[in-house]
């Protein structure tokens, strides 16, 4: 689950592993020089750039029914500057799905709570637009990002949009 996350420090790492954060950094420091390059100066360990995609496409491959649970350990570090563009590729991609959907739904409304726009615009534009319209929520934190951002006529454009793609069934205002 550790080659979701290009970089992390012990602590990210002993939650996704799942065992304590000693023995995490002695596992780590094992394999220090095929897989990670520590940074002394902000205690983070980062991927080698060859064994990050190696171990990543292992994980998609072998894992696959293991990787709603492992994407749940990492979602305190999903989409943020900190998570590699495949992982949210793959996020992405896999909307459809519960797990998934909860996941994208969480880090919007989490950014919702902190004011920041930008992330919630950088996700919600990794997401198809047709998708994005039936995931209201998102929906609505896009068009709240945008405003914040100044956007104005693509606030506009896009709840024209909305509008338009709403069913009959009434919006009962509930945003979880």
């Amino acid at each position: 689950g550790l080659s979701l996350l290009p970089e992390f420090d012990v602590h990210q790492a002993s939650q996704v592993i799942g065992v304590s954060p000693t023995e995490t950094r002695h596992w780590l420091q094992h394999y220090i020089p095929l897989c990670f390059n520590p940074r002394e100066d902000d205690g983070l360990f980062v991927w080698s750039k060859l064994m990050q995609p190696f171990f990543f496409n292992l994980m998609m491959e072998r894992y696959k029914d293991l990787l709603p649970d492992i994407f749940k350990r990492i979602e305190p570090w999903l989409a943020s500057s900190n998570t590699s563009d495949r992982c949210m590729d793959y996020v992405v991609a896999s909307i459809e799905k519960p797990w998934a959907c909860d996941m994208l739904r969480s880090r919007c409304k989490t950014w919702y709570g902190q004011r920041d726009a930008a992330s919630v615009i950088a996700l919600a534009e990794r997401i198809p637009s047709s998708t994005r319209l039936h995931q209201r929520d998102i929906a609505f934190y896009y068009c709240w990002a945008l405003i914040i951002h100044k956007r104005i006529s693509d606030a506009r454009s896009w709840l024209k949009e909305v509008e338009h793609s709403v069913d009959s069934a009434p919006f009962d205002g509930n945003l979880s």
